[in-house]
């Protein structure tokens, strides 16, 4: 077991790190940065390892082609032995999934994170599973902040995604998704009461002037029952500024861009 102390100790990163909670600095650590490669991982180890980082602000996971989980039936995470759902504020969470990381492994570590409230998501999906890993072993939506940013290289249907995180995240104030091969298909009401204020769409190249017109209408018009307060897009290739400008006629400044 490693006892070695480090009383000015804040932050920390790691690479195919063997997840204990035995070790005795943890308490102590703001900043968390883990890199796993390749690994079978630990995620009951994990999970005890991070809910001793009772000083944790900052967490940063990433994820390069880890395709199994290891479970252990003397450690097994378990919810009752797991803090409240939302439970420990941080400031922000990252997490990039790379390479053949596979879906089972993705939701087992979202369960294990769900604790966790931060105030800054930051989700990057890089993966070469044709499924967009958004969901833990529930199939709930699980980002979970004040302000979200998704990044995701997957084919993907936008509106679905936006009101999946709405629904499962009821203090959303902003989320911007960069989601190249994104489409729109079906509605997407705001569900009344919503808190999301800022709505951004970067190179998000698929994306039609029909499908702007859906969400000026369902989020920023005076019609809408959401206080949206700006609708921007940002490299989107398949609007023109000519479209723009006819709906900002309609709708005021809320409704942003650059090309």
């Amino acid at each position: 077991m490693f006892m070695c102390t480090m009383p000015l100790l804040k932050s920390i990163q790691g690479q195919t790190w063997s997840c204990t909670p035995d070790i005795p600095y943890l308490s102590q650590l703001t900043s968390v940065h883990l890199q796993f490669m390749r690994d079978s991982l630990d995620i009951p180890g994990l999970s005890k390892t991070l809910h001793a980082l009772e000083n944790m602000q900052d967490l940063s996971l990433e994820l390069d082609n880890c395709l199994l989980f290891t479970v252990d039936t003397r450690n097994r995470y378990t919810a009752s032995k797991s803090p409240r759902l939302h439970s420990f504020k941080i400031k922000t969470l990252e997490v990039s999934l790379l390479g053949n990381t596979s879906d089972a492994v993705v939701r087992l570590l979202y369960d294990a994170l769900e604790y966790l409230a931060p105030s800054t998501v930051d989700i990057s999906l890089k993966t070469s599973s044709n499924r967009v890993l958004l969901y833990n072993s529930n199939l709930h939506s699980f980002p979970y902040g004040s302000s979200i940013r998704l990044d995701i290289g997957q084919t993907c249907n936008i509106l679905l995604i936006l009101k999946d995180v709405l629904q499962y995240c009821s203090i959303l104030h902003s989320i911007r998704i960069e989601a190249p091969l994104a489409f729109a298909d079906g509605g997407c009401v705001p569900p009344e009461g919503s808190s999301l204020r800022h709505l951004r769409f970067e190179n998000c190249d698929s994306i039609l002037e029909k499908d702007v017109a859906f969400f000026v209408k369902e989020f920023l018009s005076p019609d809408s029952e959401i206080g949206l307060r700006s609708l921007e897009f940002v490299s989107c290739k398949r609007i023109s500024e000519d479209f723009l400008l006819e709906m900002q006629d309609e709708v005021g400044n809320g409704l942003k861009w650059t090309l």
